[in-house]
């Protein structure tokens, strides 16, 4: 029987983040959560739980193609 391992959304967010290259702030900024609930989750001791559909937007926007933003300051997908 395997052993439920109630972080396992926490390391799957690690794993992303090595994998792209972002910092917590960039996490945050992509996902709309507060810096600080981030940096929570990647903590060594006694993080809170990263909920699953956070790791889900993340693996969505990284997906995505890189928007750039226009000299007005819109962005567009060109």
């Amino acid at each position: 029987m395997d052993s439920f391992d109630p972080r396992a959304t926490n390391k799957q967010l690690a794993a992303l983040r090595r994998e792209h290259g972002l910092t917590n702030q960039q996490v945050a900024d992509l996902i709309g959560a507060p810096l600080n609930t981030v940096k929570d989750w990647g903590r060594l001791s006694h993080p809170p739980k990263c909920p699953p559909y956070a790791v889900e937007l993340l693996e969505l926007k990284l997906a995505q193609p890189p928007r750039i933003k226009s000299r007005k300051g819109k962005q567009s997908s060109e």
